[in-house]
């Protein structure tokens, strides 16, 4: 009896739906093995995402596969032996990764500030009514969210478990990055609340509304700056490792949002209050030093931080920011 050898080329996405994914977009993969040639490119559309490589092995891309894009195995010579079409599933991340350590850092506006930042961090679990509750915490505050088997997102306030429906939500762009698989939910009340989280990120964005009265209307907003959730790290590219100034300057007076605005200490329209953003990590004192050595400012802190550069408090003139940490002091011009 003769036995008869097929040759076999095959490429596939390992696992066969892609669930790794950012902002919409995942992250795959691939394995191929071919007897057909002795060395293989593989293909992403019509655009080669490896070198020549060995007969069988595996490569992976970045964030960037659609679903439905197609990849092919070629020899060098540009014949197709095998192909495959993606299929990206980012629904099934959790609309909040709410594991013990994760953490939040949020630009946030009030009636009395502009510009301040809160960073809330997952600091415990709680079984609460036989369901496991995530503690966030931001030094002062403490809430209790959770995520159920289904996918639904609850939060636990006044002694309730309270499930928050959630709906498809459009493009949010904030410092942390551009989000576009998004849902929100909406908590009408006397303040009315609308929070739009990214899959796999958790909370990018929340508005809260006062209703009715001479009161009515905005109360608060936060946009996320910065997240850390396992090991990826969501941050603004132009921040450094120890000090770095965003160029942009902001109008931190606190505008009025409200018609009974006077005993908030809201700031007479036109008023401009500029200020600057700096993140500072891995030092304990930052300082603002004027061009003839004076400190203008300083603030004890623990990194990393965002602060608020109050630039509206000092004459015009040139000044440099220090941060002072243990491994030295990082400086940057205003």
């Amino acid at each position: 009896m003769t036995l008869l050898l097929l040759a076999v080329s095959f490429l596939r996405f390992d696992p066969a739906v892609i669930t790794d994914c950012r902002d919409g977009l995942g992250r795959a993969v691939l394995r191929w093995s071919s007897t057909d040639a002795a060395a293989v490119v593989v293909y992403a559309q019509e655009s080669a995402i490896s070198g020549p490589e060995s007969p069988a092995g595996t490569t992976a891309t970045d964030y960037w596969v659609n679903d439905g894009q197609v990849f092919s195995l070629r020899s060098l010579a540009g014949a197709v032996l095998a192909r495959a079409t993606a299929r990206v599933s980012c629904v099934n991340q959790p609309v909040w990764p709410l594991a013990v350590g994760n953490s939040w850092t949020y630009r946030v506006n009030t009636r009395q500030a502009t510009g301040v930042y809160q960073t809330w961090r997952v600091i415990r679990q709680e079984q609460i009514f036989n369901e496991t509750w995530a503690v966030l915490s931001n030094g002062t505050t403490e809430q209790r969210w959770r995520v159920d088997a289904l996918g639904n997102l609850h939060r636990f306030t006044n002694n309730l478990d309270e499930t928050l429906p959630l709906q498809p939500a459009g493009r949010v762009d904030a410092p942390a990055g551009t989000f576009v698989n998004t849902v929100s939910y909406s908590i009408n009340a006397f303040e009315r609340e609308v929070g739009i989280l990214e899959r796999g990120v958790g909370l990018v964005k929340v508005e809260k509304i006062l209703s009715g009265g001479s009161s009515g209307g905005f109360s608060e907003g936060w946009t996320l700056v910065e997240a850390r959730v396992g090991d990826r790290m969501l941050k603004r590219d132009l921040y450094g490792v120890s000090l770095q100034i965003d160029p942009e300057v902001y109008n931190c007076a606190i505008p009025c949002y409200f018609v009974a605005c006077g005993f908030a200490g809201a700031d007479p329209p036109g008023t401009v209050k500029a200020c600057r953003e700096a993140r500072v990590e891995g030092a304990e004192l930052v300082r603002v030093v004027g061009a003839d050595g004076n400190v203008v400012w300083e603030q004890r802190v623990s990194s990393p931080v965002f602060l608020r550069l109050p630039l509206w408090e000092w004459a015009p003139a040139a000044y440099t920011v220090e941060a002072h940490g243990a491994g030295g002091i990082a400086k940057s011009a205003l």
